[in-house]
């Protein structure tokens, strides 16, 4: 996210907290001291959440299974859902508290643990061929060495 659309939605969060009966000063400050790095953290996880998706996309396409594959997508689709409600929260002002956006971070870093754990247990992340299975003739997938470990994206969401 470029500096003027942070400095942006920093301003439009303060703007909306003024709004808010019994928001004050001190908690709009508290909020608006983390919206730099929850922005920062959000938008690092929904990095991480592509690159697994892409490389589950290929880790399949080698390695058909239809249960572990229906196991990730229904993980991908929670991540993306809790990271569209924090950016949600962060862009259009939304969380009214620290204690809210506090949750939403919290939601985005138990969904994308959640995917990790899956992708290691399928093999996607190792990318090894499971005992047994089925394989086509699509590309071998690489294992996802770079991709953020939940520990990397609670400190980005945290500021850590």
């Amino acid at each position: 996210m470029t500096n003027l659309r942070k400095s942006a939605a920093s301003i439009a969060l303060v703007v909306t907290l003024a709004l808010v009966p019994g928001c004050t000063p001190a908690a709009m400050a508290a909020l608006a001291s983390v919206l730099g790095y929850v922005t920062e953290g959000a938008a690092y996880t929904g990095v991480a959440i592509d690159a697994a998706r892409a490389g589950a996309d290929v880790y399949f396409a080698r390695h058909p299974n239809e249960a572990a594959s229906s196991e990730v997508r229904e993980a991908l689709a929670s991540a993306d859902d809790a990271l569209a409600m924090l950016r949600q929260a962060v862009e259009l002002g939304d969380a009214a508290s620290k204690a809210d956006l506090d949750a939403a971070r919290a939601a985005l870093e138990s969904a994308y643990g959640r995917l990790y754990r899956i992708l290691v247990r399928h093999c996607v992340v190792q990318a090894c061929a499971p005992a047994g299975g089925a394989e086509t003739d699509a590309p071998e997938p690489m294992p996802l060495d770079g991709l953020a470990d939940p520990g990397q994206v609670a400190a980005h969401l945290w500021g850590g």
